[in-house]
């Protein structure tokens, strides 16, 4: 992880530099919030969730800009399932999913205008941690079962005199190998599309 850190602030800041000037009035920064629906398998166990994400970079010219970007799903949802053990073998169980993620990317924004109203195209590329309760027996307490993967961020979005509304199909890896809360959940894809709102401030 510290490796990736040390190549994405290699690699933006040699971006940075190929602008004729560094200007400090090029850095932005800003958040969103919003929904995340989950895509594919994992749907059966997780439906939906909350997402949110804070966001800095640099304006490489009126256009064009790179940036670092942290974020979290929180995901839940429920799913029917069978006891497969014990004196209640066989017998109907709800069982509820809960993930969360923790994701670090590298992104980059063109926009196709240089207006108050901009349309524009985004990809995130990074890391992402997934963590799901390890906790079958609510009176047990232990650690949670994780996994990190590849992070992958296709955006689409417009932005209004600094306000943004986006939506992205992100894939965050997969889920956990072993997993105790959802007996089937283990090794899916963990896709979403996310609806995001929020405000990027140009300094």
């Amino acid at each position: 992880m510290k490796n990736l850190l040390y190549t994405l602030i290699f690699v933006l800041s040699a971006l940075a530099t190929t602008h004729a000037q560094f200007d400090s009035k090029n850095i932005y920064g800003g958040g969103h919030v919003g929904l995340g629906i989950t895509s594919g398998e994992l749907s059966t166990f997780v439906q939906a969730g909350f997402t949110y994400s804070l966001e800095f970079g640099y304006n490489i010219n009126d256009k064009l800009s790179v940036g670092l970007e942290f974020g979290q799903i929180v995901a839940t949802g429920t799913s029917q399932d069978t006891i497969r053990e014990g004196l209640f073998e066989g017998s109907p169980i709800t069982r509820i999913g809960f993930y969360t993620t923790a994701n670090f990317l590298a992104k980059t924004h063109y926009r196709f205008s240089t207006g108050k109203i901009q349309p524009f195209v985004g990809l995130g590329l990074g890391v992402s941690t997934v963590r799901e309760p390890a906790v079958e027996d609510p009176t047990v307490n232990e650690d949670l079962v994780s996994r990190t993967g590849l992070a992958v961020c296709p955006e689409v979005g417009i932005s209004v005199s600094g306000l943004v509304i986006s939506y992205s199909f992100s894939h965050y890896g997969r889920t956990p190998r072993e997993t105790i809360y959802n007996f089937r959940s283990f090794d899916l894809p963990l896709n979403f599309h996310e609806i995001t709102v929020g405000y990027v401030y140009n300094f």
